[in-house]
């Protein structure tokens, strides 16, 4: 219909020109428009003018409704708020009317936590070597590491700690500034006080499990303690 108003258009124009020969029915053909509709698009001119003003008039209430809260809104949200008003309008024609004024809502990105998760995400599953006993087989035997991080002048600041998982205790750790580890050997012994004794149950070998967190599962993200050039042994017991 817009097309043909166009069409319409350029007939009105062209009749209104100066030194135009041709008539409407000529310039109807040309077009492929018939005459009445195009008298008919005439007679109707008072009729869109009013439907423009109405149009202009819905548009403010959807965009004061988009704006409301200071956060963008799609046709949902809009048309929620427009029922808080007391204002019911069909959803068709909000998207319409911001079809034509070219309003547009941003798309909402994924969150890149779930989209780190889903990409790391494989289908190999490691041995259960623990099995969830963490105190049976004594100290220094399971080790576990963790990661953090905290919001410091406008950076983050990271730690890292190599936990004993039957003592409880924090055997080493290290700062950083980035969450992609620091150097081999960085790690500082902690100062712990000498836990009671516990009596291995079985032996098995040693076993370091890495954290599952959000920051450890960057990608490049790569684990920098080594234990081999952190003396464990020589901590506390």
């Amino acid at each position: 219909m817009e097309r043909t108003g166009f069409r319409f258009g350029i007939i009105r124009a062209a009749l209104a020109e100066q030194g135009n020969v041709l008539t409407v029915t000529e310039l109807c053909e040309m077009a492929v428009v018939s005459r009445s509709g195009y008298y008919g698009w005439l007679k109707a001119e008072q009729v869109r003018q009013d439907r423009e003003e109405q149009d202009r008039a819905d548009f403010q209430l959807i965009l004061d409704a988009y704006r409301f809260r200071g956060y963008d809104k799609g046709v949902r949200g809009i048309h929620m708020r427009l029922l808080h008003t007391g204002v019911r309008m069909n959803p068709k024609k909000i998207r319409r009317l911001m079809r034509k004024y070219e309003l547009f809502c941003p798309i909402r990105k994924a969150n890149p936590y779930r989209r780190l998760q889903k990409a790391i995400r494989t289908n190999n599953t490691a041995e259960n070597l623990v099995n969830r006993e963490f105190e049976t087989h004594g100290p220094r035997s399971i080790l576990l590491t963790d990661i953090t991080y905290t919001p410091l002048n406008g950076a983050h600041c990271y730690l890292s700690t190599v936990l004993d998982a039957c003592t409880k205790q924090v055997l080493s750790y290290t700062l950083s500034r980035s969450p992609y580890g620091s150097e081999p050997g960085s790690y500082r012994k902690a100062e712990n006080k000498p836990p009671q004794k516990v009596q291995k149950a079985k032996e098995i070998p040693s076993v370091s499990k890495e954290t599952e967190g959000i920051v450890a599962q960057r990608e490049g993200f790569e684990p920098s303690w080594d234990c081999s050039q952190t003396d464990f042994e020589s901590a506390p017991l």
